[in-house]
């Protein structure tokens, strides 16, 4: 029974993500959708969220590629071990190359039994308190995932702070 709860707490959580980013860059809370299969599928878009309708002329692409993460309260991240997190955010760079555009990820993480709801991106933000950086290293190169407080961004304007350096 508590297998089902979670579960449910989970997409309860992706469809509240997917409504919030929706809003927050297109102004629209029915443009992104929660992945029905929770980013199994990954024909046209990879992740947990994506748009569900066509974007109209002038809108944002969606080049991201977003994963959510509700509860893990024994991986709850520190400064020393944040394995869990460089965990996903690997699987989420490997998923990233199966598409053309979503090179921008943006994990949205909320810890059991934790305060507030953490966005680890590969982007850093512009005029956002970023509040750790993590190091990742795959390869032979670095990654740098940056980490601020999703509610924090979502008081921003879209278009001030999220501003991918390659476009």
């Amino acid at each position: 029974m508590a297998k089902q709860n979670s579960k449910k707490i989970g997409n309860t959580f992706e469809r509240r993500v997917a409504k919030e980013l929706s809003n927050w860059i297109y102004g629209d809370p029915h443009v992104l959708k929660r992945e029905p299969t929770s980013g199994a599928t990954k024909d046209v878009y990879v992740g947990d969220i994506f748009p569900m309708k066509q974007l109209e002329v002038g809108q944002p692409d969606w080049i991201y590629h977003v994963e959510c993460k509700y509860g893990y309260q024994m991986f709850t991240p520190t400064l020393l071990n944040y394995s869990i997190v460089e965990k996903w955010y690997l699987k989420s760079l490997e998923e990233s190359f199966l598409t053309d555009k979503q090179r921008t990820i943006l994990m949205v993480l909320n810890f059991k039994g934790k305060k507030g709801v953490m966005l680890c991106t590969n982007v850093e933000l512009n005029s956002i308190y970023c509040k750790s950086i993590i190091c990742i290293r795959t390869n032979g190169n670095a990654e740098w995932v940056f980490c601020y407080d999703y509610k924090e961004m979502l008081q921003y304007r879209y278009d001030q702070i999220f501003v991918p350096s390659y476009l």
